[in-house]
């Protein structure tokens, strides 16, 4: 049996047209995790729902919209599955975004990238927003993805013409 773990809030546009794309069965889980603050990693877990399925004997694959710094990624991999969300069969990671460039979290190498196992676009360290990401919980429901311009990190910017599609 196959769990597609979502990290939440992202994820949830890859999640679902991935799930409707498989041919096998399988169980759909989320888990939110929150660790942004606008533009930039807080460095901090903040985890606000966990998995409701019982993970044990099945093979898991987490999907997230964007692997940036992984520091959320490293957390999950080397302590939720370790510690809390037990026995599964095995783990992998799937992310619609990979910023190949950007600088990652310690662990990474180790914990991470062995992981990481099927990314659909590798992009450049830019802000993207749109299908599922956000500034500050704006711009998910874009139907693409776009480059956020510098000038959308003032408050109070309006959604107008503030993205660029990619």
């Amino acid at each position: 049996p196959l769990i597609l773990v979502g990290l939440m809030r992202g994820c949830y546009h890859i999640l679902s047209d991935l799930s409707r794309h498989l041919s096998i069965p399988h169980e759909i889980d989320v888990i939110g995790v929150t660790t942004y603050e606008g533009q930039r990693s807080t460095h901090t877990i903040n985890l606000y729902h966990e998995l409701n399925l019982d993970v044990a004997d099945k093979h898991v694959l987490v999907v997230d919209d964007l692997v940036d710094t992984a520091f959320t990624l490293n957390w999950l991999v080397s302590d939720y599955f370790v510690n809390s969300a037990t026995g599964h069969k095995s783990l992998r990671i799937c992310c619609l975004l990979d910023k190949k460039d950007a600088l990652k979290v310690d662990g990474y190498d180790s914990n991470v990238k062995p992981l990481l196992k099927y990314v659909a676009f590798p992009i450049p360290n830019v802000f993207v927003v749109g299908y599922g990401m956000d500034y500050e919980q704006h711009y998910r429901s874009l139907p693409f993805v776009g480059v956020l311009k510098k000038s959308a990190y003032a408050k109070n910017v309006e959604q107008n013409n503030i993205c660029k599609e990619t």
